[in-house]
């Protein structure tokens, strides 16, 4: 991470089978597409656009 000149990081969680991380593209439509960060991940695409027990974030581009 510091390589690639990260200077605050967050380990996404210590099962590698928990981590994911989707790309969500909103169309003028109002749908939205979603895309996995890498293809290794298998939770469902739509995992974060659906209630959920467990917690996470999101980051909004403006």
């Amino acid at each position: 991470m510091q390589q690639a000149g990260i200077q605050e990081g967050m380990e996404l969680d210590i099962h590698a089978a928990m981590v994911s991380f989707d790309i969500e593209h909103p169309h003028g439509d109002g749908s939205i597409s979603s895309k996995r960060l890498l293809e290794s991940m298998t939770s469902p695409v739509d995992r974060y656009l659906v209630d959920d027990q467990r917690d996470f974030f999101y980051v909004v581009a403006r």
